[in-house]
């Protein structure tokens, strides 16, 4: 479990302010709640993943939050950056079995953006086939 206190989480809260992800007047995310929200995106893409394709690129966005604390220099003299780098790759790994072998959306940069899950609930699927001409399975 990784701490949100210490100097790790405060320089995480800190790149995240001068990256711009953070609105005004909110509290900076915390790495553990970076990986909650991942992990609780998982979890809703294994059940398969009931709203729109809007609501399902926003709930992505979390990963490129992460993927701005794992491409920080600063960040990697923590002891904390080697057990939040591994948990994500864990993460990774289990949100990659759930999308399909050879199929993406070449319209976006990273590939959790890309990917197209194997399964989801019927309004995601219809929007990936309306959008992109990419078939889901709906469960």
């Amino acid at each position: 479990m990784i701490s949100d206190k210490g100097l790790f989480s405060e320089e995480v809260k800190d790149i995240l302010v001068q990256a711009g992800w953070v609105r005004s007047g909110s509290l900076p995310p915390t790495p553990s709640s970076l990986l909650n929200e991942w992990e609780r995106f998982i979890a809703l893409c294994k059940k398969g993943y009931k709203e729109n394709i809007y609501e399902y690129d926003n709930d992505i966005l979390i990963r490129k939050v992460i993927d701005i604390v794992l491409s920080s220099k600063a960040l990697k003299k923590y002891p904390e950056f080697n057990s939040f780098s591994e948990k994500v790759k864990s993460l990774d790994a289990e949100f990659f079995e759930l999308l399909q072998n050879d199929v993406k959306r070449s319209t976006y940069e990273y590939w959790w953006q890309q990917g197209a899950l194997k399964y989801a609930g019927e309004e995601l699927a219809k929007d990936f086939f309306n959008n992109y001409k990419i078939k889901i399975r709906v469960v």
